[in-house]
This record gives structure tokens, sequence and C-alpha cells, in this order.
């Protein structure tokens, strides 16, 4: 683990993030559409940068775009991007960036 990492580590552990398990379970959903959308498209290989340019859609969507079930995420994402992208890019790395938390 290199000295970038293991201070990331102690940062996040010492002013832990977190986002409610709600909001994450909808989250965890954008892999899937990406890799989705990249296999019907066929874009080649998919890539976990396809599942920020999602979220990055799914930010700068109409309204009247995006199923109604997904208007509290598209809420939650528009007031707290960083802390989605922080959340993605944990669950690619296979750490903990954001504590999922219930509520």
């Amino acid at each position: 683990m290199s000295k970038l990492e293991k201070t990331a580590i102690r940062y996040v552990k010492s002013s832990q993030l977190t986002i409610p398990k709600s909001i994450a379970d909808e989250l965890d959903e954008i892999p899937n559409e990406a890799k989705e959308y990249v296999r019907i498209n066929d874009f080649g290989e998919y890539t976990v940068l396809d599942d920020f340019a999602e979220l990055r859609e799914f930010y700068e969507a109409e309204e009247d775009e995006i199923f109604p079930k997904f208007m509290e995420l598209k809420e939650f994402v528009k007031e707290n991007l960083n802390l989605c992208v922080a959340y993605l890019t944990g669950k690619a790395l296979g750490v903990d960036l954001v504590k999922v938390v219930e509520g």
C-alpha cells in the first residue's frame, strides 16, 4: 500500500463520511446501468470510468428524463455529487471511503 493510500485511509477513518443506505442501494445500481449501456452500444470494454459517466448523465438529466423512483436519488446527487463520487470510488477500489448508515 502506498503512502498516499495509507494517508487517505487514515483521513477517512478520522473524519468518516456517511451516506444513507437507501441512497447507497440506488447508487449501487449505477455500475449495472453503466455496464448495460456499454454493452448495448458496443463501446468495447467496461471500465469504472463508465460509472462516473453514468452518474454525470444522471446528474444532468432533465426531470422528465428519469424514472420517478430515482427522484430522491437525483436530488441527493445534485446536493452531494462529491460524496456520491467518493462512495462509487470506494466501491470500485474495494474500500469503505463512505460509511453506509441506516436512514
